[in-house]
Parts: C-alpha cells; structure tokens; sequence
C-alpha cells in the first residue's frame, strides 16, 4: 500500500464537460430504444470532425507589429495548434464506432441487462463466455477494443484527447419518454498505466479518478489496506457497467514492459474480459514499446472489431506533411514575412523527420531566435542553428531515423517497433490494421518480399511434384521470378516452371528408355526403376502429352492446371 501511495492520482488526467440528456432519434434501427446512445451526440460527418479537431490560435497580421517579449509569448501558442490529418479523422470514426457499438447490448432498460446486478460481478468474470458468446446472465456483449502504438512525439495522446473532447464525459439521466431514469453516464474515462505497472495501482487509481469526476466514494468503499488486485477487478467490472462506462482508454502502455510475465498479462488478461465478458469497450495506447500488446491476449478483444490497431509513425515528405507545414507557417510572428519555400520546406523536414511534435517545437524555437537577435527572419541556416542547440538530444535519434541506421535505430526502442512482430501481426490481420506515416512503406515492401517467399515456395513444391531433383526445382523457379520481375500473375508463373519442368522430365524419361534399349544385358541383370510408376498420377501427364504434345493441355486436361479465371473463381 505504501509503495502505491506517491502514484494514487489526485486529479482526473483528461476532464471533460457534464450535461443534462436530450435524446436523439436515431436513424440506425440497433440504436433506437437505448438511453444510452440516443443521449450521444449525433455522428460526426468527415467534414464535421476535421472542423471540429481544427485548432489554430489567434493569429493577425497585425500582431507582426507589437513588441518582442509580446510576440514571443503569441509564438507559445503554437504549442495548441491542432491540424487535422487523415488519421486523425479514422481515428475519430473509430472512436464513434466502438462507443456505440459497445452499448448495443448494454441497453439499462433490457432486463438481460439488469439481471447482472443481481449476480455477482466475480461469477461472471469467472464463468466467462459460453459457446453462443453470452454470458453467465445470457447477455452477448457487442463490445470490442483496439490498441493505437507509435512512434514518441507523433501526437498519439493529443489527437485521443481532443477526440474524446468531442464528447461530454457525464451525461445525467433523469427522465426516459417521460418516466424516471436516474443515471449518470460516464461516456468515457482515460487512465495512465503507472509508472510501475502495476494491476492494484491502475485499480486505485479507478476508483478514484470515477469519484473525482462524478462525486462518488467508490474508493474509500473498495480500497483498503486489505484490498489486492484479485478483490478489486469485480467492483471496476460492476461500477463500470453501473455508469454505463462508453470506453476506457489507458495511455502509455509501454511501461507494462517493466512487468513483463507478470503484471503485464494480469492486466491485459483483466481488459480483455472487460471488453469480452463485460463489454465495456477498450482502446489502449503506448509507443512501440507496446508491441508485447500483438502477442498477448487483449489481441483476442479484436475478434469483433472492425475499427483496427492504429499503428503511427513519422509523416513522409508529401501531401499530409505539406498539409501540416503549410497550416503551421501561417502563424509566424517575425515583422518580415518568410513564404515557405521548398527550401525551407526540406529543411524543416530533415531536422525534424516529419515527427509533429519536434516540427513545432523546432518552429517555435526558430521564430523566438529570429525575434531575440532582431533579423526578424526565418532562415534555413537558422533553423539548422536551431535545431543543433535545441534538439542536441533528440538528434542523435533523429539521425538514426534520417539514415534508417537499423543499429542505432534498435537502441531507441520508441523509434521503430519490433518489426518481426509487428509485421507479422499486420500480415495476418492486414483487414484490421490500419498503418500511417513511413512506417507503412516499409510494411509494403516487407509484405512484397513476404509474398515472393510465397510463391516461391509454390514453384519450388510444384516442380518437385513433376519430378525434379531440389536443386534444379529451386534453380528453375527462381530463374521464373526473376524474369517476370515477380509481378506476374502465379497461374503464369506456375505454367512456365510446369513447362520447363515436364520437358526436362520427359526427356530424362526419355533417355533412360533409350539406355534400356542399347543395355540389354544390364537391364536383365538389374531391373531400371522407372522416373515415375504406372500409379502416379503424373504418368496421366505424360500419356496425354504423347498424344497432344503440349504441354499446357496435357496439365489441363488431368485437372492440375486451371487458368487465371478459374483460380479467381475457386478464391471468391
């Protein structure tokens, strides 16, 4: 308890604003009837969001004019500005998704859902689910989570924080088509995983942050000098489906890595049964230090999700990096205008690595150097100064990015992730999966590269079924590879290895007849093994082959060839 005590939060970590309910038709027909969602905002259109994420502080042409020490304070301000990108708006959508999706089968006024008040909370994390996916009371949760992991500095918290904004965080219910519902909704809750990992501390701290935002004493009633983690998770479990809890988020999920084998899969294991069993949504979010995330159980809490890991990384020089710069040059306040050349453009780029955070800061610092030794410009020999003072730090990270130094990259772990992992995961959930920044290219090349180990095991296993020896069935098909540049559709790939395979074949059967002939007395000495017996299939191959002399009919015909069409029409 003591070791716990320095971490026990005394203010909520993202308060957000309380309001009265005033429900909402609904067009979709599965929210209709629920409280809980017609109490929501409507759902944002695209346009709406990126209006809405838009933050840009007070900026006039003729703040150019004020004093120094003025205009230096006027450039803090850029450390709230907020440029919506394409990210950022699935990011949105998928928060929309999984709030609302989670309460489809939480309705407070279903009696599948008030008869789990009257069983224990414990009993139903234990039991878990049955076959049909329902629980011990017979509710099937629709809830599902998904994890957002990227590189330090990207904006992960920030874009989390400003969309979670959007919503009210208390709603209070108190008439329902005019009978009494007494409710207080808690739309959402964000937490930090402590500094220690710890499963009793994120516990104590929930209870606290509940109390601090609605009022209540959860704390003082379930912790204790007693209290474990064991006699904690069923009263979260109760209290969250209580307040019907929207989504728990919990940010810097890399420091589980300190627990590892312990802490961290008793956490993981807790969140996925609240998103399994419970079906209260959650969405976690760390560096790339979380990859341990990919591997562990809260990887199951996906099997219904549509929305997808959000896997950042630092932008590349093109349209969202221009986007961003562009949005972010018009709030200079040096007395000469500096138009935001290529140049300067490029420059920004290299010290920064299209990562938003140092891009800003190294702006911020740029202009506030300008106005200090009175040349009042932005130069590209000054933001070069600058980021060699300010950024002495970051640069040697930053240095590994530009030069994709894999060596120096794997003693910063938040630069890249473990891309075995990481890549493997993305290949098998690739549908669910959504990659941004640089990070995506190399995820494209790697999975080509996955793709051609592929094929190129194919080839090799179909040459080797037509009779050749290991050597020449790896020599051949790689030589096909080659000549196609590995682009070419596999049923063509597959017929030329066929061809050249079944030719060598043939002829080879062919010689050895042939010796049989000339070497009688061998022959009735010793009998010749033939190439391929009466019972392989193969032996259909060479009949028809004697009697058409193509190759591509004869595979036809007994069935193991199929052309393009036909392979597309057996895929779908």
């Amino acid at each position: 308890m003591k070791d716990s005590v320095s971490e026990i939060l005394e203010h909520p970590v993202l308060a957000g604003y309380q309001c009265e309910a005033e429900y909402q038709n609904q067009q979709i027909s599965a929210y209709k009837g629920n409280p809980l969602l017609e109490a929501l905002p409507p759902i944002y259109e695209t346009e709406q969001v990126a209006k809405l994420l838009t933050d840009f502080p007070d900026y006039d042409d003729s703040q150019r004019s004020w004093g120094g020490e003025t205009r230096k304070h006027c450039v803090e301000q850029i450390k709230h500005f907020m440029q919506p990108l394409p990210y950022h708006l699935k990011l949105e959508s998928s928060f929309s998704r999984i709030i609302r999706d989670g309460y489809i089968a939480r309705n407070p006024l279903s009696p599948i859902f008030v008869r789990q008040f009257s069983v224990k909370f414990s009993k139903i994390l234990a039991t878990g689910l049955n076959q049909e996916g329902r629980n011990i009371t017979g509710n099937r949760p629709s809830a599902s989570g998904f994890s957002i992991i990227g590189i330090s500095g990207i904006g992960k918290t920030t874009a989390v924080e400003r969309i979670l904004l959007l919503y009210p965080q208390v709603i209070q219910h108190s008439k329902y088509h005019g009978k009494p519902f007494i409710l207080k909704q808690l739309v959402w809750l964000k937490l930090e995983c402590p500094a220690s990992g710890s499963l009793k501390v994120l516990c104590q701290n929930f209870f606290r942050q509940v109390d601090l935002i609605l009022g209540t004493d959860y704390y003082k009633k379930n912790v204790n000098l007693y209290s474990t983690k064991e006699n904690m998770l069923a009263p979260i479990a109760q209290i969250a489906s209580l307040h019907g809890l929207g989504v728990l988020v919990i940010d810097e999920m890399q420091r589980l890595k300190k627990v590892r084998n312990s802490g961290e899969k008793e956490m993981l294991d807790f969140l996925t049964e609240l998103i399994n069993t419970i079906g209260i949504p959650v969405v976690l979010v760390g560096t790339y230090k979380s990859t341990f995330l990919f591997e562990s159980a809260f990887a199951h809490a996906r099997r219904a999700s549509d929305q997808g890991d959000h896997i950042l990384s630092n932008m590349n020089k093109g349209m969202e990096w221009n986007l961003f710069l562009e949005s972010l040059w018009d709030l200079q306040w040096t007395r000469k205008v500096c138009p935001l050349t290529d140049e300067l453009n490029n420059v920004m780029y290299e010290e920064s690595q299209g990562i938003t955070d140092i891009a800003i800061k190294l702006y911020k610092n740029a202009q506030w150097e300008a106005i200090s030794n009175r040349t009042e410009r932005i130069t590209p020999s000054l933001i070069k100064d600058v980021a060699k003072r300010c950024l002495k730090l970051l640069r040697p990270k930053l240095l590994a990015l530009k030069n994709n130094d894999l060596n120096a990259i794997k003693e910063y772990e938040d630069l890249k992730p473990d891309w075995l992992t990481l890549n493997d995961y993305i290949i098998n959930s690739e549908e669910k999966v959504l990659i941004q920044g640089r990070l995506a290219e190399e995820h494209i090349r790697a999975k080509r590269k996955h793709e051609k180990n592929d094929i190129m095991l194919d080839l090799i296993s179909l040459a080797l079924n037509l009779g050749l020896l290991p050597e020449e069935a790896e020599k051949i098909s790689l030589e096909v590879i080659k000549a196609s540049g590995g682009i070419a559709e596999s049923t063509i790939m597959r017929q030329q290895v066929a061809n050249i395979a079944l030719n060598r074949t043939t002829n080879a059967f062919t010689e050895s007849e042939q010796m049989n002939t000339n070497n009688e007395k061998v022959k009735s000495k010793k009998k010749v093994k033939p190439l391929i017996n009466k019972e392989d299939p193969w032996c259909k191959v060479f009949q028809t082959l004697e009697k058409r002399g193509c190759v591509s009919d004869a595979l036809k015909e007994v069935g193991l060839l199929k052309l393009p069409t036909e392979e597309l029409l057996i895929k779908c």
